[in-house]
Parts: C-alpha cells; sequence; structure tokens
C-alpha cells in the first residue's frame, strides 16, 4: 500500500526512476528503509519526510482517498 500511495505522490515517471534507482544502487545487497526514502528524496527531488512518517511510522493506517 505504501508504495502506491508513493506512485500516486509522485507520478509513474518518477515512481519508476525511484524503483529503478533503488535496483541499481543496492544490487546485490541488502538496502534499508532508510536507504530506500533518501533514494525517492533524491531521486525526486522532494523532500518527502512528511510523507514516509505519515504512510511508514504512523501507529495507524492513514485514510485512503
Amino acid at each position: 500500500m505504501v508504495l502506491q500511495m508513493l506512485r500516486e505522490e509522485l507520478g509513474d515517471t518518477t515512481f519508476f526512476a525511484v524503483l529503478r534507482a533503488c535496483t541499481q544502487t543496492y544490487r546485490h545487497r541488502t538496502a534499508t528503509t532508510a536507504d530506500f526514502t533518501a533514494t525517492a528524496s533524491r531521486v525526486s527531488g522532494r523532500n518527502l519526510d512528511g510523507f514516509f512518517r505519515t504512510w511508514l511510522y504512523s501507529p495507524a493506517r492513514p485514510p485512503v482517498a
């Protein structure tokens, strides 16, 4: 669900660029959640701290519009 909401937040082009960057950067090794969120922010050129705080670290599932 987090990935789908990120896709909606960023749009397809940027979202898939984030996925490509992560798979290229962390190929054959483990990436942490922090690695993924940092890559998403870097590739998108946006501060996604609020998005990830809501969707990853909030105790309850956020409402879906």
